[in-house]
């Protein structure tokens, strides 16, 4: 779980070591100290967040206003009709021509489409990353939709200060004051002007976002490897001999059975970052601006990378399970048997879940640069270019069919069937692949 989400993260990922590796070798650190919390004498949280966050708002609003110089009715809902200004246009990075009377010169001079928000300029960029990511990201904290659909009710009565996301929140808060009290800031912040120097240090770290769907999926790519490699040290799968399975697609892989170790998870960790683009910084489209390839359903991969997941994890935690049992000699001996027949089994059937991972850097986080090498490509290629898509759609259906099965044959301790759902996922992407040579 990011440091950033809430102890229930939205996408229900396990706590571990892998955490704290991740954000130290892409952020440099993982995040402000506990002393930029909110302060021991303010008894709630919850009412502190409540009572800050529809002011850090609307202060942004009117920034935004006077900034961009907008018509003055995008700081109140004025016009019947109109909805009020919200924080996902506010943190948008360009403005809408119609928030702007015809004369306006911002209008001459820029594109009507693509209207430079001014308060990227101002607050700066590490600031922003950080608005965007507690406010806008599905998989992020989203304080603003959660607070104003009640979804913080449940912290009515008891303390918040322990939830991650608080701490960013409290340098929010900190950044803000600063940028509209700078002539104050000594009275302001008086025997507190460290916790300022450690904000300051957190939003000068904060060079990209951690929540964008980009970011989401390369992070748990990786979060899959690091739980296979945590049970691969286990004593009996560490001794045993591995199977060598037929990769699904062809291509290089940071992913692989030898290197499905713990103990070397920083510098795999380093070498995927490495061969994945850090940042799609161009829109994926044709000229027509119709979207390209897989990069337009990143949820829809994300959803799969989640289901590869609690596939491992309903694996392992039975593994590990039967093993204390049978340390503790609780296990009958049916489920003994039952145990003794997974040994050998298990490091194929953890090749076939590293397979499923290299699929999806092949097809996902490998593609990324490919395709914005044809993001300058004109509509005469757009017929490939859907056929590409639909592949991509057939890909991520065969894809969750096998890890479906994969988890439901496990629970179930059908092992022998195993092989065959793998069998046909193998088939179907050698078909698919096939398909699309002749068709380019």
């Amino acid at each position: 779980m990011h440091p950033l989400a809430e102890s229930s993260a939205d996408i229900g990922l396990p706590t571990d070591q892998f955490d704290v590796i991740y954000e130290r070798i892409v952020f440099g650190s993982t995040g402000p100290s506990q002393s930029t919390s909110t302060p021991d004498h303010i008894e709630s949280s919850f009412m502190f967040v409540m009572a800050t966050l529809p002011l850090v708002e609307h202060s942004l609003r009117q920034m935004y206003v006077s900034l961009n110089e907008c018509k003055e009715d995008r700081n109140f809902a004025l016009v019947a009709g109109e909805y009020y200004l919200t924080l996902d246009v506010i943190l948008e990075p360009y403005v809408p021509s119609d928030f702007y009377v015809d004369s306006s010169p911002r209008l001459i001079v820029h594109d009507l489409a693509r209207i430079p928000n001014r308060l990227y300029e101002e607050l700066g960029p590490g600031l922003m990353n950080l608005m965007r990511d507690l406010f806008m990201y599905a998989y992020g904290p989203r304080l603003r939709d959660r607070t104003s659909h009640g979804e913080f009710n449940t912290f009515i009565g008891r303390d918040i200060k322990q939830e991650p996301w608080l701490e960013f929140y409290a340098v929010l808060i900190l950044e803000l004051l600063q940028h509209t009290m700078t002539a104050k800031n000594d009275i302001c912040f008086g025997e507190h002007r460290d916790a300022l120097d450690i904000a300051h240090t957190c939003i000068r770290n904060y060079t990209s976002t951690r929540f964008d769907e980009w970011t989401v999926a390369r992070r748990e790519t990786m979060r899959c490897f690091s739980l296979l490699a945590s049970y691969r040290n286990l004593v009996f799968l560490s001794e045993a001999s591995w199977i060598e399975i037929a990769p699904l697609i062809k291509g290089d892989s940071v992913f692989s059975l030898e290197s499905l170790d713990s103990r070397l998870l920083p510098d795999q960790l380093s070498k995927a970052l490495m061969a994945w683009p850090i940042r799609l910084t161009t829109d994926l489209t044709t000229d027509s601006g119709q979207a390209i390839g897989s990069m337009h359903n990143l949820p829809a991969w994300i959803i799969i990378i989640q289901r590869i997941q609690n596939c491992i994890s309903k694996m392992t935690l039975k593994i590990l399970s039967l093993s204390e049992q049978l340390q503790k000699r609780q296990l009958s001996s049916r489920s003994r048997k039952q145990f003794e027949a997974m040994k050998p089994v298990m490091p194929r059937l953890m090749g076939m879940l590293v397979n499923c991972l290299c699929l999806v850097e092949q097809r996902v986080l490998v593609c990324a640069k490919e395709l914005k090498v044809m993001s300058s490509c004109s509509t005469e290629d757009l017929g490939l270019l859907e056929r590409a898509s639909q592949e991509d759609i057939q890909v991520r259906s065969q894809l969750t069919m096998f890890v479906d099965k994969f988890a439901s044959n496990f629970e179930r301790a059908k092992l022998n069937l195993m092989d065959v759902a793998w069998e046909d996922l193998a088939k179907g992407i050698a078909g698919l692949e096939a398909a699309y040579v002749l068709i380019a």
